[in-house]
């Protein structure tokens, strides 16, 4: 049985406040564990001592003792992982720990000098099995509110702008698990050993940055925010982490990718690994399983889908409508609705072109009648200083992604990459497809230049753009707006997995796919103007390809992907060949037998 307990601190912004305390409460991942407890009398309790002060002040320090009992008849084991969180005043947005480019941490934890506990990993380990009726020493004495953090807003440093720890509270949760002493195995279960070494959440992402770079954006294990409220949050590793994530699996080197919200665990193709046995390492630079063309077709929209149905002509072809001035009336209009061959609509905008031009991209009036109304185009680019502006026709349908998803969107033709992908899983990993589960691969096909998401640069050319595109290319790049990256899938027709499920639309022939473009941009590549980033899943500096499309050129431009190459770039034309590293996610409760994740001593799961 495990215990979970909680120490918070309301911050003020003179640093006084106040400091209380929760009980502890059962942990949610105790079902890991829950084969391995003696059957008859087997019970543990966690304790703390905590005394609630009035306020906490800087370089004050709070007593909190934790000790765990055996009330058992056997012995057991006890380990204890620590999570820090700070919270702002509106209860939602997470603070940096480090409040400064120093390094400086705004609460400290106490340990007990020669406690008996020993660190290992994101545990701490007591050193000796607990008997029956023994508790153990204390891990901690206290929390002290550090007297060095810069807490100085004055400097306007990311982590520190402006106020943002006023009201602050400050989370410290433990959690304490115990097995029976002679099962202390079954704590290698690689997602748990990726949770022990998070850093918490990265709330100060600079994507315009390398990881390595002093910004707060740092290298190692970090959580990924959106899934904080779910039984298994993701994790993901970010920068330099060759010493950190390598596993070997099925013979073959991999690293760690991510987490999966079911708690299975994300891992990308690396390599062969050299040696035998245990003994066993992978390659410090990443190398790929196969290479080739990401498609056989070009001039086309489907060119840079991972699996595609067919090009519908509107999409091949924008129309431009060139006014007789800015000072012409026209109509635009947001919400369309089909009905006998008519559109009618939720809400229109008419005026002079020169003064509604700014509301028709950014507030959704995104629909141009054509003639009657009995054809309609979605506008998709405005030139903000011309009288003029681009259109393609959705006539048919009431909305461009129905368009899309009958025809371009379906799931019927497998690109080149993913035969050759799959192909090679059926070669080398299909006895092992048991050990995988089968997670989503979200590939975003949503049309950037067709939706009624507003769109910060109007412009750009006239170019056919996945919203990836912008999310994680042009956003970040060029207009000035940092969007980080999402593993969230907006469409089941989107979410790739091998069976159909609520979440998934079982199109894949294996439970295997690529990285996607939001998962490179995690890890630490990046395209900001001229500058890229390196990718660290991609050390060599060879180019791999992605899952995700970028766009397609209707200027004579080709249809292509994202690759990934130490940057994130574009390839302007399918048929070049560049690798392929597959990525697979090993099913929840996955367990490692040794191994700490350097590429010299990896992880091995059997």
């Amino acid at each position: 049985m495990k215990k979970r307990g909680s120490l918070v601190a309301m911050v003020g912004l003179l640093l006084v406040g106040v400091l209380f305390g929760v009980t502890l409460a059962a942990s949610h991942d105790s079902s890991v564990l829950s084969n391995t407890f003696v059957i008859a009398n087997y019970e543990t309790a966690a304790t703390e001592t905590f005394s609630s002060p009035s306020g906490w002040k800087t370089c004050d320090t709070v007593e909190k003792l934790i000790t765990v009992k055996n009330k058992s008849d056997a012995d057991v084991a006890v380990r204890i992982r620590l999570e820090e969180d700070w919270l702002a005043a509106d209860g939602v947005t997470h603070l940096p720990l480090v409040s400064d480019a120093s390094g400086n941490t705004m609460a400290i934890i106490n340990f007990t000098d020669n406690s008996g506990w020993t660190r290992d990993g994101g545990y701490y380990y007591y050193d000796t099995n607990l008997a029956s009726n023994a508790t153990t020493s204390s891990l901690l004495t206290g929390v002290t509110l550090n007297c060095d953090a810069n807490l100085d807003t004055s400097d306007n440093s990311p982590a520190t702008s402006d106020g943002i720890y006023s009201d602050a509270t400050y989370h410290l949760n433990v959690s304490v698990e115990t097995v029976q002493a002679n099962a202390t195995d079954s704590w290698k279960v690689l997602y748990n050993e990726v949770a022990s070494r998070t850093k918490g959440i990265l709330s100060n992402m600079k994507l315009s940055y390398l990881p390595s770079v002093t910004n707060g954006s740092g290298d190692g294990v970090f959580t990924y925010a959106q899934s904080i409220g779910s039984n298994y949050p993701v994790y993901y590793y970010r920068g330099s982490t060759q010493n950190d994530n390598s596993v070997i699996f099925a013979d073959y080197c991999w690293r760690v990718l991510r987490t999966t919200d079911t708690g299975g665990v994300k891992l990308i193709y690396t390599g062969v690994p050299t040696g035998t046995g245990d003994n066993r390492q992978c390659p410090e630079n990443a190398t790929s399983a196969v290479s080739g063309y990401f498609n056989n077709v070009s001039y086309h929209a489907s060119s840079a889908l991972y699996m595609y149905g067919d090009d519908d002509p509107a999409l091949n072809s924008a129309q431009t409508v060139d006014l007789s001035s800015e000072n012409e009336y026209i109509a635009f209009h947001k919400g369309p609705h089909l009905s006998n061959g008519i559109y009618t609509f939720d809400d229109t905008i008419t005026g002079q072109y020169k003064d509604i031009k700014e509301r028709v991209l950014s507030d959704g009036y995104r629909y141009y009648c054509i003639g009657d109304c009995s054809r309609v185009g979605v506008v998709s680019l405005l030139t903000m200083n011309q009288r003029r502006f681009t259109y393609y026709e959705i006539t048919g349908y009431e909305t461009p992604r129905a368009l899309l998803d009958a025809s371009l969107l379906r799931n019927e033709n497998s690109s080149l990459a993913k035969q050759m992908v799959e192909e090679w899983f059926e070669n080398n990993l299909i006895d092992y497809e048991d050990k995988l589960e089968d997670t989503v691969f979200c590939i975003d096909r949503d049309p950037w230049a067709l939706t009624d998401r507003p769109i910060n640069n109007y412009n750009s050319n006239d170019d056919y753009k996945y919203y990836s595109y912008s999310q994680n290319d042009s956003s970040y790049a060029y207009s000035g707006v940092y969007v980080k990256p999402s593993l969230e899938c907006a469409y089941k027709n989107d979410s790739f997995t091998k069976n159909e499920s609520s979440i998934g639309n079982g199109a894949l022939d294996y439970s295997v796919g690529l990285i996607t473009l939001d998962e490179a941009t995690l890890t630490g590549s990046l395209r900001t103007g001229s500058y890229y980033g390196s990718s660290y899943y991609n050390a060599s500096g060879s180019r791999l390809w992605t899952m995700t499309p970028a766009l397609f050129g209707f200027s004579g431009g080709n249809g292509y992907p994202v690759d990934i190459s130490g940057n994130v770039a574009y390839e302007n034309y399918p048929k070049s060949s560049y690798g392929y590293n597959p990525v697979i996610s090993l099913k929840p409760g996955t367990r490692y037998t040794k191994g700490t994740g350097a590429y010299t001593d990896p992880f091995i799961v059997e």
